[in-house]
């Protein structure tokens, strides 16, 4: 029948306490204790330990079974016995205990260390490995453990569910040569658990690393941990084939000349452009990816991440190379921007100004509320100011004093205005695709003229026209 038993009890400091009936001090030779073989706790530099002894004498005997031929095996006790023999001592105080098994003695031996020093990360996982193992051991020989094993390791290690977790995790998955340098505090917890969930070979490069001397940062492996085991080739073309082949013409438009744009800028507009809804993933036979908010992780066909800002560079270089191109039967954005601007020129000359419920419409899209107030006193034959050749005090607000033709529009960043310059613009926008606006041009920036000074705008501009002098625009 199984033994129902206090684990806490059994390896509690009970072993310390003189008082109790069966617990007997007594003087043994320190010739005759011996080292437990089974101990891996740090038994160096106990000079600090053999000072307080010489002032204030040893508080605790020590805690020892019998191992044979008169000699006796040290359970708790490793660091003052040596501290004891660096000061000259001959014996030293000890209790003689039983163990039922070898199981016992070494949950003795890991809990008399864990309560009375402080250890090093490696010795409490290696603590928390070999209690495992021993309650085990004496599960399986008939002692009863209520409860989750995890939770008995937790209340006697001090630590909680998930650090014990975690130090399993790094136990199992980190190579010997990375947890020999955890050993020796080469790397510390948080490297350990990055290298820990890091693939054989990135392990090896760090394995060098430190061969070499070198010191390095848990982000360091993430970042070492996450780049792509493959060729720059071989990324773009996973990108291409599986998630990008079904909306190259949206991406196209999206990314064709927006080199000047920092990718961040671009994310929103180009996960539109992939339909992206929050997830997209796929796992068969020979691929496994997902695609989250956060990026890319591919995990087949082979091992890597990519943030989104990645994501754009590279498809924006695809689209450079010619990878991405736009379909054969639709135009290039520019060619649309320009048939756009023609016909919008052609409709200002011969219709006649179009109106709905709140009046005359802006065909320029340059007047912010949408609304031409100049068309509602004009009898000249022009939807808009911007064709009509007489001058006139009642004109657009928003156009140059002077008549003019067609503006001569520029591709920007091919072209791009004089700095300070006040220019008509034609630009993309998540829910425009032919948006006219006059800004200021200044340091790669769109100022509002408004606010020449701190009125940065976020817009893709495609065209601009310097056909507006700035001291008119208004």
């Amino acid at each position: 029948m199984a033994r129902k038993v206090n684990v806490g009890a059994m390896v509690a400091h009970d072993v310390f306490k003189l008082d109790t009936p069966d617990m007997q001090v007594v003087q043994i030779p320190l010739s005759q204790l011996i080292v437990n073989e089974h101990n891996f706790f740090t038994v160096e530099d106990v000079q600090e330990l053999a000072d307080h002894i010489a002032l204030h004498g040893l508080f605790n005997p020590l805690t020892v079974c019998a191992a044979g031929e008169g000699k006796y095996r040290i359970v708790a006790g490793h660091r003052r016995r040596k501290a004891l023999e660096l000061l000259g001592r001959k014996d030293a105080p000890c209790i003689v205990k039983n163990y039922d098994g070898e199981d016992s003695e070494m949950v003795a031996l890991i809990q008399s260390n864990l309560t009375s020093r402080e250890l090093t990360y490696y010795e409490k996982m290696e603590a928390v490995i070999r209690l495992e193992k021993a309650l085990r051991s004496m599960k399986e020989r008939g002692v009863e453990l209520p409860g989750r094993l995890r939770d008995h390791l937790a209340e006697q290690t001090n630590e909680s569910a998930s650090a014990i977790h975690r130090m399993q995790y790094i136990h199992k998955n980190l190579s010997p040569a990375l947890l020999e340098a955890l050993r020796r505090e080469q790397i510390g917890e948080s490297v350990a658990d990055e290298l820990a969930h890091s693939p054989e070979k990135v392990q090896a490069e760090f394995e060098q690393r430190l061969a070499r001397g070198e010191t390095f940062r848990a982000q360091d492996v993430k970042a070492a941990r996450d780049k792509p085991t493959v060729s720059d080739g071989v990324v773009d073309a996973f990108l291409l084939r599986h998630i990008a082949a079904p909306y190259q013409a949206a991406l196209y438009r999206v990314l064709h000349d927006s080199q000047s744009m920092a990718a961040s800028r671009l994310i929103e507009e180009v996960k539109d452009a992939l339909v992206f809804r929050g997830y997209m993933g796929r796992e068969s036979e020979g691929v496994r990816y997902v695609l989250t908010i956060s990026g890319l992780e591919v995990e087949k066909p082979f091992h890597g991440k990519l943030s989104w800002s990645q994501i754009v560079q590279r498809l924006r270089g695809m689209v450079e190379s010619g990878k991405i191109a736009p379909p054969a039967d639709e135009p290039a954005p520019e060619a649309q921007a320009l048939s756009q601007l023609n016909e919008q020129m052609q409709q200002a000359v011969q219709e006649l100004p179009q109106v709905d419920g709140n009046g005359y419409v802006c065909v320029t899209g340059m007047n912010p509320y949408g609304v031409c107030g100049s068309a509602q006193c004009c009898d000249q034959p022009y939807a808009c100011c911007i064709a009509c050749p007489k001058p006139c005090n009642g004109r657009c607000g928003y156009l140059p004093e002077a008549p003019q033709s067609a503006p001569v529009w520029h591709p920007y960043p091919d072209e791009r205005p004089e700095d300070g310059q006040t220019v008509l613009t034609l630009s993309h926008s998540k829910y425009n695709r032919g948006n006219y606006a006059a800004y200021v041009y200044r340091a790669g920036g769109w100022y509002l003229p408004e606010f020449p000074d701190d009125g940065l705008m976020t817009v893709d501009v495609r065209w601009w026209s310097a056909e507006l002098p700035p001291e008119v625009v208004k």
